[in-house]
């Protein structure tokens, strides 16, 4: 008698503790923050000196001068959710789209030879061929996607991440940030001292839907890719109109090793490294 009573007692215990389980996972859920944004950006560039006059007289474009006056408009937004811890996990995720506005945006954004490069609205689209008319054109990515575990005063992150350090910044000024596929552990145990290590194995720029090495980029910052410019080829591989390759899938991750320290009152101590 006294076994079958331990043994009924167990498996009310494992049943009220999954029944638990299943609540606390049900309430990360319920209990997650999702964040919406509405974003409406027009940009216009008008240069003092641009190539108005040689491209009446000659018919042809100076690509050497500054570029022509341009425009461009865009509407788009983000859905970002993430939720309310379960035994120190949480998940997070950051949708983004961006659409231009009819006549307000510039057609061509200069990829063919002789058409005018249409920096101003370079950060509103995704790169694609001009000459086809579909500059404008919008797109939606999955600009953040990871896991986190955060532990007393620590928190652990892996997946595709906004990661901010001296050298990698999401530049979230316009529609679409800049976004790391990598690993990120932030740790605040120590008293006044912030530890901070970074790995970043992928890069999306602003304008781009996909994640490429960190050669791959003209967002990659310059300390890093003037770096991968003199040790890996860095040629341009057009593959289609979504993916402007311009880096080499072998260029290794960027690791970033940072501390700061608060000690002193008034004043901040700082030291950050990157391999």
């Amino acid at each position: 008698m006294n076994l079958k009573l331990s043994v009924t007692a167990a498996a009310v215990c494992l049943l009220a503790i999954s029944a638990q389980a299943a609540d606390e996972l049900t309430r990360a859920f319920t209990e997650g923050k999702l964040d919406a944004r509405l974003r409406l950006h027009y940009i216009s560039t008008d240069w003092d000196n641009n190539d108005q006059w040689e491209r009446a007289n000659t018919g042809v474009y100076n690509l050497n001068k500054p570029d022509l006056d341009s425009q461009g408009m865009a509407m788009g937004g983000s859905l970002i959710y993430k939720t309310a811890p379960f035994r120190g996990v949480s998940i997070g995720a950051g949708l983004y789209a961006t659409r231009g506005l009819g006549g307000m945006t510039d057609d061509d954004n200069g990829v063919n030879a002789g058409h005018p490069k249409n920096t101003t609205s370079a950060d509103l689209f995704a790169p694609g061929p001009g000459a086809d008319g579909n500059y404008g054109r919008g797109y939606n990515v999955l600009a953040q996607a990871y896991l986190q575990y955060d532990i007393a005063k620590t928190s652990l992150k892996a997946g595709r991440m906004l990661m901010t350090n001296p050298w990698i910044n999401p530049n979230d000024t316009k529609m679409i940030p800049i976004a790391i596929e990598g690993y990120e552990a932030v740790s605040n145990d120590l008293s006044n001292t912030m530890i901070q290590i970074d790995y970043a194995d992928k890069i999306k720029e602003r304008g781009m839907t996909y994640f490429g090495s960190m050669a791959d980029t003209g967002d990659t910052p310059d300390a890093i890719k003037n770096y991968y410019r003199t040790h890996y080829n860095v040629t341009a591989n057009i593959t289609n109109s979504d993916q402007l390759l311009y880096g080499n899938d072998s260029a290794p991750a960027v690791v970033v090793l940072g501390a700061k320290n608060k000690s002193i009152d008034s004043l901040e101590l700082q030291a950050w490294g990157m391999h």
